[in-house]
């Protein structure tokens, strides 16, 4: 009994001493202090004790993790990069300036080599052809340039070329690619060439008018097509065809940056196709002095008009028709996923659209860490 009275008192005077100290630091506590009073503070304090150590260490790099800006950083040029003429893979979605870059790519291995070679176009998705792009000639193309169909050359090409290659990859903002892409599959489903179209849909020209309602007319040397609006949307928009699936969310998936994670190229970059003029001077100075920037357009500037057949039978001109719809596409059709049921990973591109816009030159570089 008397052992357990005298641990009472040693508790209540080193509550005395807690209470007295904290009173005399913050002057905010008053009242009699009481050896109750005491023996509570003390417990409490214990148990504030023990709580505060069961909390995690604070991580030093916690608002590091959490903002993923510090992976990019704006590139005056690729001037420093290409200095040593490393090899050069250059990727795009449809409807980036793929046209041209590749066009410039192999003009400047026929400028640097004097080598005409055959072109095979979007040669890096197609296995088959890479022992030939490796042994048709004793001088490998320097700079490579090639539309993607899928992301796995984008990611594989990471994952097995030498340390020294540089990559860029053509950025478009999605939405405004994905317009462009409309307005090109109309072109080529009104299209007068025969095996375009079968090139498009697999079918003859001949049944165009039974799955589209196309309707063609001249006026002025001016073509006028008529397509019906639900047919070109479920037949084209939906089905992701050719230029209108060839989309940035399709190539820069979660895999794509796990393989960016787990590599870590030294020169990657991202470069708005606004840039490309700027960028094909840059690598014709170091590869191919002769070759200037080239600018093409597969579609063309021709006087053709585009209109859709509305399900109440009015008619409305294809742009218009893209104003008014192009927030909503991507949503009603599910557009811009890319995931793989895994996760779309659109954040990590969002933070590469903020970035480049902020870039004068459009060219942003992925810094591994």
């Amino acid at each position: 009994m008397s052992l357990s009275i005298s641990k009472k008192w040693v508790f209540a005077a080193l509550g005395l001493f807690v209470v007295s100290t904290l009173r005399w630091d913050s002057k905010t506590l008053t009242g009699p202090v009481t050896a109750r009073s005491a023996y509570e503070n003390v417990h409490n304090t214990m148990e504030i004790t023990e709580l505060t150590k069961a909390l995690p260490e604070p991580q030093e790099q916690s608002t590091r993790m959490t903002s993923p800006d510090d992976r990019f950083h704006c590139a005056d040029s690729l001037t420093e990069a290409i200095g040593k003429l490393p090899p050069v893979f250059i990727f795009m979605p449809a409807k980036a300036g793929g046209s041209s870059i590749k066009h410039f790519a192999r003009r400047c291995y026929e400028d640097a080599t004097g080598v005409k070679i055959p072109p095979i176009d979007n040669f890096v998705n197609r296995k088959a052809h890479y022992l030939k792009y490796l042994l048709n000639d004793l001088q490998v193309p320097k700079v490579t340039a090639s539309h993607l169909y899928s992301p796995t050359p984008l990611e594989e090409s990471v994952r097995y070329s030498s340390r020294d290659t540089v990559f860029i990859y053509i950025y478009r903002k999605e939405t405004d690619r994905l317009m462009s892409g409309i307005r090109q599959m109309a072109s080529h489903t009104c299209t007068d060439n025969p095996q375009l179209y079968k090139s498009r849909f697999g079918e003859p020209i001949e049944t165009r008018q039974e799955a589209f309602g196309a309707n063609i007319t001249r006026i002025n040397n001016t073509k006028t097509c008529t397509l019906n609006e639900e047919s070109f949307v479920t037949r084209v928009i939906q089905k992701r065809a050719h230029e209108v699936g060839f989309s940035v969310p399709s190539q820069l998936t979660c895999n794509v940056w796990s393989e960016l994670e787990e590599t870590g190229p030294d020169r990657f970059f991202f470069v708005h196709y606004s840039a490309l003029d700027e960028v094909q001077a840059t690598l014709a100075s170091h590869y191919c002095p002769n070759v200037g920037p080239i600018r093409t357009n597969v579609a063309g500037v021709k006087p053709e008009r585009y209109m859709l057949r509305m399900r109440n039978q009015s008619l409305v001109d294809l742009d218009d028709w893209i104003e008014a719809k192009k927030d909503h596409i991507e949503f009603a059709l599910q557009m811009s996923g890319g995931g793989g049921g895994a996760g779309s990973c659109k954040r990590k591109t969002r933070v590469v659209e903020d970035n480049i816009f902020g870039c004068d030159s459009g060219i942003l570089q992925w810094i591994p860490r």
